[in-house]
């Protein structure tokens, strides 16, 4: 079986090349508006971070959705690779 690992650059050389995800909670203590968990990206290249906050778990894909949709029309670049250190789970709405 051949690695993934081969595809993807170690180190980015340009924007959206490799953005790392984490999907962060339940918090203790919600937000006013409810939400317990958040979601962030950051790329490799530029280190700029963008957060979501989500009430439950299982919104993370469609807010995954907004922020590749968003980053790749603000970019004019696609976004290549996504990391994490994440390990998913027969529960994740992510599978």
């Amino acid at each position: 079986m051949k690695s993934f690992s081969k595809f993807i650059p170690q180190k980015a050389k340009e924007r959206l090349d490799v953005v790392y995800y984490d999907i962060c909670g339940p918090v203790q203590i919600e937000t006013l508006s409810g939400s317990r968990y958040f979601i962030s990206f950051v790329d490799d290249v530029t280190r700029k971070m963008w957060v979501y906050l989500l009430k439950r778990k299982n919104e993370a894909l469609d807010n995954f959705k907004k922020f590749k949709s968003m980053s790749e029309r603000q970019s004019d670049r696609k976004l290549k690779a996504l990391r994490t250190d994440v390990v998913v789970d027969e529960t994740s709405s992510w599978t």
